[in-house]
């Protein structure tokens, strides 16, 4: 059984009118958020209160980047190139990162959103365009292999980088930012942890020679062309989604793609700990845990989360970011 796993929920997805009051009640159990960057939900506003709110916590910050559908809420496929897609995603983590920084914060990892992270995980394009992105964002330091005068900012990645008979290394996947401290977590009254989201004291927000990681699902194009160029991956699995046998998301448009039941989610999260899954089609098998995503706009969120977390601790598993 693993004894630590990240615990992540998508936050930051209001605007104008629209209510995001729950992100407050789920973000203690949490050691890592994923903040919408405005693509699919999220204005600047809603962005820089939602990273306020994860520094007071101690919780380590994402980007979730998305296709660019405000109406959909980035759930619907939009067939671009890879240059597209890098645009977009640097335009959106650059953002984030950078409101981060000005708040004394450091961006942790980026995870794609909604159908930006479903297609990445199975089309060479989408993904090539994703990491693409990371390796530009100049945070992965030099990489090995570079001829001088090449930078990490280039589009590394050429058409023929997948290999589908890859494997992923699970040495390169923990790069150690936050631990969540779950007595600072649950008092309203705690204050930010500077080692949870900043550099070392002395030295401000992050350098260019940190690490962003990505938030990718196993065994996947995405992961496995991250992990050839180097970026650190965290493979991650979904507390209220069900599997089809693939191991691909079982589609939001089909019946049961959303576990609704308490215990459902609970059985899945003790599979999870073993590293097996039960799909929809009635057979289990194996997955790796690396990373934990709650919705927060699954049916009582808010509760979930601390069953979730409860859970967690009654089986010794570490709520962490590291």
């Amino acid at each position: 059984m693993i004894q630590k796993i990240d615990l992540n929920c998508d936050l930051g997805e209001s605007y104008g009118l629209y209510d995001g009051t729950r992100d407050k009640a789920i973000m203690p159990y949490l050691s890592s958020c994923n903040i919408a960057c405005g693509f699919h939900s999220g204005d600047p506003s809603t962005i820089m209160h939602t990273i306020r709110l994860a520094m007071e916590h101690g919780v380590a910050i994402g980007a979730h980047p998305s296709y660019p559908d405000l109406q959909g809420f980035g759930r619907r496929v939009m067939h671009l190139s890879a240059s597209e897609i890098e645009a977009i995603v640097l335009y959106q983590v650059g953002a984030l990162k950078t409101m981060t920084e000005a708040l004394g914060g450091r961006l942790h990892h980026v995870k794609p959103h909604g159908a930006l992270y479903n297609h990445a995980a199975v089309d060479e394009e989408t993904a090539r365009g994703v990491v693409n992105a990371l390796l530009k964002l100049g945070v992965m330091g030099e990489p090995d292999g570079l001829e001088d005068g090449d930078k990490p900012g280039g589009s590394v990645v050429p058409d023929s980088a997948h290999n589908p008979d890859s494997t992923h290394n699970p040495d390169s996947t923990h790069n150690p930012d936050s631990t969540h401290n779950p007595d600072s977590a649950h008092n309203p009254d705690s204050t930010h942890n500077p080692d949870a989201n900043h550099g070392p004291k002395g030295e401000g927000p992050s350098d260019r020679t940190s690490s962003l990681i990505l938030y990718a699902p196993p065994n996947s194009v995405l992961c496995d062309m991250a992990t050839e160029a180097g970026i650190p991956v965290r493979r991650e699995v979904f507390a209220d989604r069900r599997y089809e046998q693939d191991l691909r998301l079982r589609s939001r448009a089909l019946a049961g793609a959303v576990l609704h039941n308490r215990q459902d989610v609970l059985n899945q999260l003790e599979g999870f700990l073993h590293g097996t899954v039960h799909t929809y089609g009635g057979e289990t098998k194996p997955i790796t845990a690396e990373t934990l995503c709650l919705h927060s706009d699954t049916e009582g969120a808010e509760l979930l989360a601390r069953e979730i977390h409860a859970f967690l601790t009654s089986r010794n598993v570490q709520i962490t970011s590291k």
